[in-house]
């Protein structure tokens, strides 16, 4: 069975977010379900979350598609600066750059490798997480992507050639109102031209 074009576009957007190189690094995930941990930061989840439709009237029927990919980059918060931080980025500072290389990533290649027809970005949603002494910074970017399908094709059915009934004749012998009994009481096979 091939694989639905959403899953098409998550490890299309996947792969070239590897491909970028981005302080991520390998830890880029096609799966909303996927558990990030701290020691992973910073990663990256690609999932997608709803769809719209239209063009329902042509014929063949090309569906447009408007799908919410999202983009979601979690790192690990820190609060201040120290002694021992000094000189690195803070977190934010971090979190920037990885989105700043996730649009540019994606903005090169805004067909997603041929697998949409555009990628634009509509929102950045900034978090913090906080867990006991856990701080995650997380950045959720939301592109809307463009792309189109056609329905499924037709099944292609056998010619109608054989019509066949059965009749079960009500009754009313046992409850006094007509009733079936479950008994084939006529049938009829007719064989249509062709």
């Amino acid at each position: 069975m091939s694989q639905h074009q959403r899953t098409i576009i998550r490890n299309a957007a996947k792969a070239i977010l590897l491909a970028a190189q981005t302080d991520c690094g390998e830890r880029v995930f096609a799966s909303r379900a996927r558990k990030l941990w701290p020691h992973e930061f910073p990663a990256m989840l690609v999932y997608t979350l709803s769809e719209d439709c239209s063009g329902h009237d042509s014929a063949p029927r090309e569906v447009k598609r408007s799908l919410s990919l999202v983009i979601q980059i979690a790192i690990e918060g820190d609060t201040e600066r120290v002694p021992e931080n000094e000189g690195e980025a803070l977190a934010d500072e971090q979190l920037d750059t990885i989105c700043k290389q996730v649009e540019g990533a994606l903005a090169a290649d805004d067909t997603l490798n041929g697998t949409v027809s555009d990628c634009m970005l509509m929102r950045t949603d900034i978090q913090l997480v906080e867990d006991g002494n856990d701080v995650t910074l997380a950045a959720i970017m939301t592109w809307t992507v463009e792309y189109y399908t056609y329905m499924p094709e037709y099944v292609e059915l056998d010619d109608f050639v054989t019509q066949h009934q059965d009749w079960d004749i009500a009754t009313e012998e046992t409850t006094g109102e007509p009733a079936a009994d479950g008994e084939v009481d006529a049938d009829n096979t007719n064989e249509l031209p062709q």
